[in-house]
């Protein structure tokens, strides 16, 4: 025999008697099949304590009134959670944007400074001659902290590899430099006299793991 139809229960017609009263489990089974969207929406309104009775007892201004807060208790909790997501994504931006910020503001000024950038352009084509008690050793001291204070940032996980590549080659055409490998060495040693960490120590930290990076390959 047919269940009557009854206001909030209209998706119940056609369920026999006999499942009405069976285990909630067969409850389910037979709502799900014969009417899987309406089954969610049901639901949703009466949760885990889902059952028969309370399904049969329910009024129609009843039913729609528990749905809409239950609806509307979801769609809060969903928006709560693509605020926190929009939320991360932007934070995650920023701090993408203000790191190509400070990238950019280290290499202009490198750039900008003409003794830097003619040591620069001096190890690049080779032709840097000496720096301990020359006049090339306060432009080198100045180019090189600054890149410690790079190589300090991403040992730090401040900058990523992406920041970094910026100025990749920089770096590589620089600690492959004899002259600038020997002053580091020197600067590594006079500060160990000293008992005190070289100035340059991230640099150096930095020059190894890369070194060890080209010999895995």
């Amino acid at each position: 025999m047919s269940s009557p139809t009854r206001p909030g229960i209209f998706f119940l017609e056609n369920v026999d008697e006999k499942v009405m009263h069976s285990p909630k489990s067969s409850v389910f089974f037979e709502i799900f099949k014969k009417h899987l969207t309406l089954f969610f929406f049901v639901y949703i309104c009466f949760g885990e304590n889902i059952n028969s009775d309370k399904i049969m007892e329910c009024s129609g201004i009843s039913c729609v009134i528990s749905c809409i807060a239950n609806v509307a208790e979801i769609v809060g909790v969903g928006f709560a959670i693509f605020g926190a997501i929009l939320a991360y994504v932007q934070w995650r931006h920023g701090k993408k944007v203000e790191r190509n910020s400070q990238m950019r503001s280290l290499i202009t000024g490198l750039l900008d400074d003409e003794r830097i950038y003619k040591i620069i352009l001096d190890i690049d084509h080779g032709r840097l001659e000496g720096i301990q008690g020359t006049e090339n050793e306060g432009p080198v001291d100045a180019l090189l902290f600054n890149l410690n204070y790079v190589c300090h940032s991403y040992r730090k996980k401040l900058v990523d590899k992406d920041d970094i590549s910026l100025i990749d080659y920089l770096l590589n055409r620089i600690l492959k430099n004899h002259e600038i490998q020997d002053y580091l060495d020197f600067m590594e040693n006079f500060s160990k006299e000293n008992g005190v960490e070289s100035p340059f120590s991230e640099l150096v930290k930095y020059n190894g793991e890369r070194k060890k990076s080209i010999n895995r390959r």
